[in-house]
């Protein structure tokens, strides 16, 4: 863990707790993926940088195109027990949740609505 550079003892104490959080994430990612990393010799590093190779393009008329997934990525979604459907319904709760979160901030129109 790197240098916690807070001055409160509570921030330090979230710190370590959202640290302690990611630890537990990265271990079940690492149990979940045990037998494919084990099969494609790769390392949990390497399933994650597979898995942000997945792009999000937008289109003219505003509809939101999903990179096909690969056969490597699809082993990593069997894994989980997702298919592609899973990944446009998540796509489609962030957006919403951006938009939510926007409006409640007071922003008018934020960067993201323009990406149509």
């Amino acid at each position: 863990m790197k240098r916690l550079r807070t001055r409160q003892a509570a921030a330090a104490n979230g710190k370590v707790f959202c640290d302690f959080l990611a630890l537990i994430v990265a271990s079940e990612i690492e149990i979940e993926l045990q037998e494919i990393m084990k099969r494609m010799a790769r390392s949990k590093e390497d399933v994650i940088e597979e898995l942000e190779k997945i792009r999000l393009a937008f289109a003219n008329n505003g509809s939101k195109l999903i990179s096909p997934l690969t056969k490597t990525r699809r082993e990593i979604f069997d894994a989980f027990d997702l298919k592609e459907d899973d990944l446009a319904s998540y796509v489609k709760e962030a957006d919403a949740w951006r938009w939510t979160l926007a409006i409640l901030a007071g922003v008018k129109r934020p960067d993201f609505w323009l990406s149509a």
